[in-house]
């Protein structure tokens, strides 16, 4: 080979060489910025899990975005660094899996495992941005709560088991006879809650008659042949009360009334 050659080679040799370089440089360049993205995503996470004042609604759709924005950044880090798609296909598998174990693992949170109705984690919030929600913008509120006459009776002359079919069955009940964005939950024990999103009391009042009858006129003989079910309910709808719990006590001494008046009544 000449010399002219021999020179001619090297620069090709040399010219590959930084093309390669170059390559390699824009990649591992994109490379920092993806995993740069993916640490802000992180760190955004973090910070929003300790923000105290961040309202479950805005929590859930945080974490639903950043969730969307990881697996964007992931499908793009995985086509760079050409994974096959097989694994590709596992590692987004895995993700969703791991996103449904999630959604499930909050519902197990905030739920009554006997009756499947809200508990009273979940009420509590719920009805505290309910009140203060319903306060700002002058919208009406109105809340119930509700306790199964003789339920202790119940389970002394028919068994715990049977009364843990009432239970179930009055949540059904429940949660059939009242409008759609109503809550129900399971406040402990016989003791059940309806939060009523904007209702005046007596759109309230009628809503609760709907399900006192409900219940009174259940078919309780497919439990046991001697068993008869009510339930006595108190509501209130005074927004001028100062916080949640003593819109919620307001409530409960209507239903004192109701024990106290002869009980499967609606008082307000």
């Amino acid at each position: 080979m000449s010399a002219m050659k021999r020179v001619q080679a090297r620069l090709n040799l040399d010219g590959k060489t930084v093309m390669k370089t170059n390559k390699k440089q824009k990649q591992s360049e994109e490379y920092e910025k993806i995993f740069k993205h993916e640490l802000d995503v992180a760190t955004h996470a973090a910070k929003m899990l300790e923000d105290n004042t961040l309202k479950k609604d805005e929590w859930k759709s945080e974490y639903e975005a950043l969730l969307k924005e990881y697996k964007a950044l992931l499908r793009q880090a995985m086509k760079m660094t050409k994974i096959g798609d097989g694994t590709q296909q596992k590692l987004l598998k895995t993700q969703e899996e791991l996103a449904l174990a999630n959604e499930k693992l909050e519902r197990q949170a905030v739920t009554d495992a006997l009756t499947g109705l809200y508990n009273r984690r979940y009420l509590d919030a719920k009805l505290a941005d309910a009140f203060e929600t319903a306060k700002r913008d002058h919208q009406p509120l109105a809340v119930s709560i509700n306790d199964i006459d003789f339920f202790k009776k119940i389970n002394d002359r028919f068994s715990h088991q049977t009364g843990d079919d009432v239970l179930r069955i009055v949540a059904k009940l429940l949660r059939e006879s009242v409008r759609n964005g109503t809550t129900v939950a399971r406040y402990g024990g016989e003791e059940f809650v309806m939060v009523f999103p904007n209702t005046d009391l007596h759109t309230a009042v009628a809503e609760c008659e709907k399900v006192r009858k409900a219940i009174e006129s259940y078919d309780w003989k497919t439990v046991h042949l001697d068993l008869a079910v009510t339930i006595s309910m108190g509501v209130c709808a005074d927004l001028s009360h100062a916080n949640s719990e003593k819109f919620l006590s307001a409530a409960d001494e209507k239903l004192y009334e109701a024990k106290h008046n002869g009980r499967n009544q609606v008082r307000f």
